[in-house]
């Protein structure tokens, strides 16, 4: 745009998974993947999950990821929520299935990022995202429709919707159906074959 040349983005197809669990037979869980690092605002999320885990005592967060392990846990203790926060190291792509077919919400919270697979990965599965416009997902994403988006490094925001989204079973629902019918009309292999098509014919 900035040569006067308009364009459009070719994804990279998403192959959908095999077995999906009912959104309805998931979890209590929040979770999270991610190399903690100052950049993925994993202290974000821990700060605004401390504000609503003792409205939600059954919910928990889950954290997999290596990095500042250390730091994490640390912060785990001081916020008081050890008791609802599990923090373990990378977990292999099996375990990986396992956890987004138990989650009831994914989260993303970095300040820069290209296009984050994980929240492929988490839709692909229907899990609802909460998110920053971070990277290629500002292109996609849709407050409230297939995502709850919050500004960068704003715990309020963050808090908020996590709140909306643990209160508001219904729209828990609609988000994760959305979630899958958005990997199916933009992302399937069979979209971005068709796109690839439709662009060469014009050549």
């Amino acid at each position: 745009e900035n040569y006067g040349i308009s364009c459009d983005a070719i994804y990279n197809p998403y192959n959908n998974v095999d077995v999906v669990k009912s959104y309805s037979d998931r979890e209590p869980i929040i979770f999270y993947a991610a190399y903690l690092t100052k950049n993925k605002g994993y202290d974000l999320l821990l700060k605004a999950f401390s504000r609503i885990h003792s409205k939600y005592p059954n919910w928990k967060l889950i954290i997999a990821g290596s990095g500042e392990v250390d730091v994490a846990r640390n912060m785990i203790e001081d916020l008081n929520i050890s008791d609802s926060v599990k923090l373990y190291s990378w977990l292999n792509k099996q375990e990986m299935n396992l956890m987004y077919n138990k989650a009831s919400i994914y989260c993303i919270t970095s300040y820069k990022e290209g296009f984050p697979m994980s929240a492929l990965e988490a839709w692909s599965y229907g899990v609802p995202l909460v998110t920053t416009p971070v990277g290629g997902l500002v292109d996609v994403i849709q407050h409230r429709i297939n995502a709850m988006v919050f500004d960068f490094g704003n715990i309020d925001e963050l808090t908020n919707c996590l709140d909306e989204l643990i209160e508001n079973k219904s729209l828990r629902f609609d988000i994760s159906l959305n979630s899958k019918n958005l990997i199916e009309s933009t992302f399937s292999l069979a979209k971005v074959e068709k796109t690839i098509n439709e662009l060469y014919n014009t050549i």
